[in-house]
């Protein structure tokens, strides 16, 4: 089984700045061997520093329901593959796929100490040509995926290898035009990064909701990001906890109630259903 990420096959355009054989899935998972960061937000990673993202850890916990019934489950990008064995419970068996060659060999050591290599499987795979059976999986589940890859490819992926009535719930994606978050994405620091990405639209998410039977999509944090680096440099501090929770309480009045806004929202939650 070839699982080489093949980048003329993905579609992904360059970004300004990137030669061509530095972009696509190939430049993405060279940037994920050498930044080995571990992901702030995740199944494993619970609500991040200070609990900032309690109310989409809260939502993509609801939407998973109960889980553990003996289900076949893929995570993409399963990265240091926690989430993997969470997902795997007592009962079910979980497919864990990454193109980053070192983070499939953590994801395997991670499972291998959990005792779990009968029920967890880890592959280097791309997203955009996955070798796996039509309706093969009940439940995909990926956390901060959809900017990483085309998301109409990866989706229709998704969508080929879902059971009728399957799910795919995104985590955490974040979306493209928060203007704080404009500003922090200029930075020097982050512009090899940003070079790779392509952050979620409202478009893109209606175009890709087409496909299936039904979706869910909620958008979370609005004002409340300027303070995420208090979050991030005080993690237990209560002061910061109260000022975080009372303006993730005003985002969530605003972006109930002026629907136009919603497409400066930081991150949000999706489920597809097939």
């Amino acid at each position: 089984m070839n699982t080489t990420p093949n980048e003329a096959d993905v579609g992904v355009v360059p970004a300004p700045g990137v030669a061509p054989e530095e972009s696509g899935v190939g430049a993405i998972a060279r940037w994920f061997n050498h930044f080995p960061e571990p992901h702030m937000t995740g199944l494993s990673a619970g609500q991040g520093p200070n609990g900032f993202f309690q109310p989409s850890h809260n939502l993509f916990r609801r939407l998973l329901g109960h889980f553990d019934c003996g289900l076949r489950i893929l995570d993409l990008g399963c990265g240091y593959g926690e989430d993997a064995v969470v997902l795997s419970g007592d009962s079910n068996q979980v497919w864990g796929i990454d193109i980053a060659q070192q983070r499939v060999a953590a994801a395997e050591a991670t499972v291998a100490k959990a005792k779990r290599s009968d029920r967890v499987f880890i592959s280097k795979m791309d997203v955009h040509n996955m070798q796996f059976e039509d309706a093969f999986f009940d439940l995909i589940v990926a956390n901060s995926f959809l900017m990483w890859v085309n998301k109409a490819r990866a989706v229709a992926e998704c969508h080929r290898v879902l059971k009728p009535g399957g799910r795919a719930v995104f985590s955490c994606e974040t979306m493209a035009e928060n203007p704080f978050l404009k500003l922090h994405r200029y930075r020097p620091s982050m512009r090899a990064r940003e070079n790779l990405v392509s952050r979620v639209t409202p478009e893109e998410v209606k175009e890709l909701s087409a496909r299936f039977s039904s979706t869910v999509w909620e958008r979370f944090y609005l004002l409340s990001p300027m303070f995420y680096p208090l979050a991030l440099y005080m993690p237990k501090s209560k002061a910061v906890h109260g000022l975080i929770k009372g303006m993730q309480s005003l985002d969530r009045v605003i972006l109930r109630r002026y629907q136009k806004l919603r497409r400066y929202a930081w991150l949000s939650v999706i489920e597809f259903r097939k």
